[in-house]
């Protein structure tokens, strides 16, 4: 189930959250409990998934084991202006950080054909919004367009925390369709090839990443 969640987000076939249905009935409330305002808390870890954000709404909810110690929530895009799809996952689990963050980055060069590491770094949060965590962001092709696919991962006590994300790249296309028609203007000249990078804001995300940090920060981890 994990290595298909972003597979169908590439192809188109994600599920659109806002018609999606969060599958509590028959769940013990020992692994989702459902409050009156909407947000969905996950007892055993104590993390409390809001219900939407201003871009994202909730959506499915998954269970990987049956103690409940390994879930994810997933949150889509609310309106139909781009692509953008975040999946959440909590996991009680022993595994040293780097080797946890070093596998989820391997499955997505592994899976995407011509993948391009765009940024790697660390998230780092100004007040205790979420824990500090390496990131890393590639820039891959579906469709004809540019996306922005990436993970970031952090540990909480016996918890380990991991956020994977895609969305499209729309300010990434401009600056590199800017980049390209710059170079055309230099070769003319025989001058140096312009480089052109993605602007990285103070707390270690890219300018593009509004919405992803903007789930994050929601979050109560």
């Amino acid at each position: 189930m994990r290595n298909l969640l972003f597979l169908f987000v590439v192809l188109g076939l994600a599920t659109n959250p806002a018609s999606a249905t969060t599958a509590l009935q028959g769940v013990p409330p020992s692994i989702w409990q459902d409050n009156a305002d909407g947000n969905l808390l996950h007892p055993l870890s104590g993390t409390v998934f809001p219900a939407k954000t201003d871009s994202y709404f909730r959506g499915d909810t998954y269970n990987f084991r049956d103690d409940g110690s390994d879930v994810s929530v997933t949150y889509g895009l609310q309106s139909n202006d781009g692509y953008g799809e975040i999946t959440l996952y909590v996991t009680r689990a022993n595994n040293e950080l780097p080797q946890y963050f070093d596998s989820a980055s391997s499955s997505i060069v592994e899976r995407f054909k011509g993948v391009k590491l765009v940024h790697e770094g660390v998230l780092a949060a100004e007040g205790k919004e979420f824990p500090s965590g390496p990131l890393r962001v590639y820039g891959i092709r579906a469709k004809g367009k540019l996306y922005h696919t990436g993970v970031w991962v952090a540990r909480k006590g016996d918890w380990l925390l991991k956020v994977r994300f895609t969305y499209d790249a729309k300010l990434a296309q401009m600056i590199e369709d800017l980049q390209g028609s710059l170079n055309k203007e230099l070769a003319k000249e025989s001058g140096p090839q312009a480089s052109l990078s993605t602007s990285v804001n103070d707390d270690g995300s890219l300018a593009d990443m509004k919405g992803v940090m903007e789930v994050l920060r929601a979050v109560n981890w």
